[in-house]
């Protein structure tokens, strides 16, 4: 049977290592990626079934920002993980029509809820 395939694009070492250790037993993680520029080059390269896509990142692009780069060439389904919670962002990642926000400290068994409506 096909592993659905993630990347995750997570700013926190540990928190991208605890969404792979998590994730792996079920899914194939194509890579992990704290830039929203290797995140455009990863996903465009490596086609995932969904990105597990934090807001914040390092470096001058935005999550939301790659999302969008992304859509434009590959309509990837996405999940947004983040700290933030204001009002204005949370209004500019709804734009890009993800399948969840969630808000950290993640919930495993919300972030599984989420990728189930990708992989069915």
């Amino acid at each position: 049977m096909k592993k659905y395939r993630i990347l995750i694009v997570e700013d926190e070492a540990i928190n991208a290592l605890f969404l792979k250790r998590s994730l792996s037993d079920d899914y194939e993680i194509t890579g992990i990626t704290s830039t929203g520029e290797d995140a455009i080059e990863m996903a465009l390269r490596q086609l995932p079934d969904c990105i597990i896509m934090d807001i914040k990142l390092e470096g001058p692009m935005s999550g939301i920002e790659a999302i969008a780069r992304i859509r434009e060439s590959f309509p990837v389904p996405h999940i947004y993980c983040t700290a933030y919670s204001d009002e204005p962002m949370i209004s500019k990642a709804r734009s890009t029509n993800p399948v969840a926000i969630l808000f950290k400290p993640l919930v495993m068994e919300d972030l599984r809820e989420a990728i189930r409506k990708v992989t069915g």
